[in-house]
């Protein structure tokens, strides 16, 4: 999806898409020399920074003084940076800050996920969906039971996903919460989205809890202030930003003020565990 958003967004936004050697697909920029000092951000559009001129890793490494890897790309879970080639780069960086990823990624007994990434087939039929529309389905004919015991198996799956890619990962580790909100502590299953909740999907704070165990440190950022995001002049909408008025609006990746904020929670941290100032 990352370059998607580029082609999408052209030429309002400039994402800098390149290459990063040993790595499949390709990545927002700059791409920092990895002959010296960097540090690496895991995670989905948000740490990408869609809508967004200057996102929070960037914004990180200006006030570290150390720049930033951005492994930013929309759609995807854990399992997709479980990839051998990622350990490879990531062994180089100083730290490592791992975004909490959408629990929609994973599989569980009635739906198989094979990429860690947003779509997958429906095992009873063999259909390919995005898993919104498999639990949507799920949640209108099953009964309350059934449809939880599913949302329990991805969470439980999700969850494994989670810590191994952070215990796999040599630096020192930040696990980062981006949302609108805080972390739910119970399901509200009165409607499906409700259910789902805002990104990052199905993630509740038991799961938050056990993931972080792993890893040397926890940044929780929730804010819906500065949303709807105001684009540019169109009558049409795109892919994540919806025609009202005359202009496109974004209503769903964190606007550049959350990037703002994001960065001055995530610096202090990153210092402390780089025994740097900042």
């Amino acid at each position: 999806m990352a370059q998607g958003y580029a082609d999408l967004d052209a030429p309002h936004f400039h994402y800098e898409m390149s290459a990063v050697p040993g790595l499949p697909r390709r990545w927002r920029g700059p791409i920092p020399d990895f002959d010296r000092p960097f540090f690496a951000c895991l995670g989905a559009a948000q740490t990408f920074g869609r809508f967004c001129k200057r996102p929070f890793p960037e914004q990180c490494g200006d006030l570290l003084g150390v720049p930033a890897l951005n492994l930013g790309h929309g759609g995807i879970g854990p399992g997709f940076f479980l990839d051998p080639a990622f350990r490879r780069v990531l062994e180089r960086a100083e730290l490592v800050v791992v975004q909490m990823l959408s629990g929609r990624s994973a599989s569980n007994s009635e739906f198989l996920n094979e990429n860690g990434g947003a779509f997958g087939r429906r095992l009873r039929d063999g259909n390919e969906m995005r898993f919104e529309k498999f639990l949507q389905e799920e949640f209108d004919d099953r009964p309350t039971e059934e449809l939880l015991r599913i949302v329990e198996e991805t969470r439980q799956r999700f969850t494994v996903q989670m810590k191994s890619l952070v215990r796999s990962i040599q630096a020192p580790t930040i696990l980062l919460w981006i949302s609108e909100q805080p972390p739910r502590t119970e399901d509200d299953i009165s409607r499906f989205w409700k259910l789902m909740g805002r990104f990052p999907h199905l993630v509740n704070r038991t799961m938050v809890d056990e993931i972080a165990a792993e890893a040397d440190a926890l940044v929780e950022c929730s804010s819906d202030e500065h949303v709807p995001q105001k684009l540019w002049p169109g009558t049409e909408s795109i892919d994540g930003a919806v025609a009202e008025e005359g202009f496109l609006w974004n209503r769903y990746y964190p606007p550049p003020q959350h990037h703002d904020e994001i960065a001055a929670a995530l610096a202090p941290v990153c210092a402390k565990l780089l025994g740097r100032n900042t």
